[in-house]
Formats: C-alpha cells, sequence, structure tokens
C-alpha cells in the first residue's frame, strides 16, 4: 500500500481512521471494496459511541 507500518498498526488499533483514501487502498490491496472498508469503519465508530465513548477520547486524527 505504501503507507507507513505505523499508520497500519494505528488503523488496526482503531485510534486511526480509514478515511475514503485509504479504503481505495486497503480494496485494492486486498481485493475487496471500498464500501467494505468504509461501512467497517462507520459500523466501529458507531459502536464506540454507543458504548458511551466519546470521539476525542478515541482518536486523534
Amino acid at each position: 500500500m505504501g503507507r507507513p507500518v505505523q499508520t497500519i498498526n494505528e488503523i488496526i488499533r482503531g485510534t486511526k481512521k480509514i478515511t475514503p483514501e485509504t479504503a481505495i487502498e486497503l480494496s485494492q490491496a486486498l481485493r475487496s471494496s471500498a464500501e467494505f472498508w468504509t461501512n467497517l469503519e462507520a459500523k466501529y465508530r458507531l459502536h464506540l459511541v454507543s458504548k458511551g465513548k466519546k470521539e476525542q477520547d478515541i482518536t486523534r486524527n
């Protein structure tokens, strides 16, 4: 993907958001759809909010 290892690790840990650009890169690298990655990101953020966590407590991006 051409992204630093730290960036990928932050995405995996949930501390960095999957942007539309990143979703496209992930879809190309992993032979999936960009929609899959954007939906996964949206569902994760909704889950965090439903658990009462504030966005600024979750990520610095």
